[in-house]
């Protein structure tokens, strides 16, 4: 285990030093993206922290996704759940929306810290083709390409 935090630190330095950034900036950003995780940010819960860079988001300002509390109630064709994410009003916030693929699979990484997810299957916005969609089993993690028109469960998301 030793071994491994030193290796992670010395990764961690040449990446900050690469980047201009002191280690301590580094470390500081890494312990909080860790720690992150469940906590509460805009009235949902933290799914998962960019990381430094990612998705064009800038090392000094925290950014990453948050997931409602709770599933929508009922359960959705494809079309239905994007509508119903599009038009979902929490908190404050309109700019929720259906997870992707990655999007959802890191809400499954996470949903035991999360909390509130049906042993059942999940949407995704991702597309296979005119007639399929992604979705995933929160039982076991398995994706499968599901009809659009069959009802699943939906857990919207936002960035923030």
């Amino acid at each position: 285990m030793k071994l491994f935090a030193k290796t992670r630190i010395i990764l961690w330095r040449i990446v900050s030093l690469c980047a201009g950034l002191s280690v301590f900036t580094v470390l500081l950003l890494l312990s909080v993206s860790m720690s992150a995780i469940g906590k509460s940010r805009g009235g949902a819960d933290i799914v998962y922290m960019f990381k430094p860079g990612e998705h064009g988001y800038t090392v000094t300002v925290q950014h990453g996704l948050i997931a409602a509390r709770e599933d929508l109630s009922g359960v959705y064709s494809w079309e239905e759940a994007k509508a119903a994410c599009g038009r979902l009003e929490e908190n404050g916030y309109h700019d929720w929306y259906l997870p992707s693929k990655d999007e959802l699979n890191k809400l499954y990484q996470n949903k035991v810290v999360i909390g509130a997810f049906s042993d059942a299957d999940y949407w995704s916005s991702s597309e296979s083709d005119v007639n399929y969609a992604c979705s995933q089993h929160f039982i076991d993690g398995y994706f499968d390409y599901t009809v659009k028109e069959k009802k699943l469960r939906v857990r919207p998301v936002r960035a923030f």
